[in-house]
């Protein structure tokens, strides 16, 4: 039997054995902007017993609470949700497992509200979210999806990020895109929450360095 859930919200699931961290998650994520359904899974037991009743938009999975191996029953289930892993240390061993088992969304204990529910936003959108500090650790772009650091992007906020790196100013972009500067300033600010850079050359660097830039070009 094919499992369903209503299009007209997600459904996200938190797992963590401990209950304040749970009760601190559901408030993250039922402040985002899409309408979700939010349940909770309190150890890797509970968690297998979930995914079999029920098909999750998203995992949110503590992994430092929840051994690694508790994902492998539900990956060889064959219905295989969006897992976004919190609580990550910089392993680069374990975030290379992490990666190379397809979550979708690494998060490191140093995420902010706010970084928190961007990953949530951005893996229901269909894009990948990386936190910066584990990038450096993830398979080199030459070795990985061409596409996956750009997936972290909007379309709009990528023509942006472009148009910054080509040293156009805020009027400039504006103009171009057809938007007010306001509008822009604010994509900008969106790109400085999602890079976790602290300026445009911050900026530039991370589109270069990830070869971002360069397939523009």
């Amino acid at each position: 039997m094919i499992l369903t859930h209503p299009k007209e919200h997600h459904k996200v699931l938190i797992a963590s054995n401990t209950a304040i961290y749970r009760d601190s998650l559901r408030k993250i994520v039922e402040d985002i902007p899409q309408k979700v359904e939010v349940d909770e899974a309190y150890d890797g037991n509970n968690l297998l017993d979930l995914t079999k009743q029920s098909f999750w938009d998203i995992i949110l999975i503590e992994i430092q609470e929840f051994d690694i191996l508790s994902l492998f029953p539900i990956l060889k289930s064959g219905h295989i949700p969006n897992f976004i892993a919190l609580g990550v240390k910089t392993n680069p061993d374990l975030i290379r497992q992490l990666y190379r088992f397809g979550v979708k969304g690494i998060l490191t204990k140093e995420s902010t509200t706010v970084e928190i529910q961007l990953a949530i936003s951005s893996v229901l959108a269909g894009r990948n979210y990386y936190t910066e500090e584990v990038l450096p650790f993830l398979p080199e772009p030459d070795d990985a999806d061409p596409h996956l650091f750009a997936q972290a992007f909007s379309p709009r906020e990528t023509e942006v990020l472009k148009l910054i790196c080509d040293e156009k100013t805020t009027c400039e972009i504006a103009s171009m895109l057809n938007l007010s500067e306001e509008t822009v300033k604010r994509y900008r600010s969106i790109l400085f929450q999602k890079t976790q850079v602290k300026n445009m050359v911050g900026l530039v660097k991370f589109a270069i360095r990830y070869k971002i830039y360069t397939e523009w070009k």
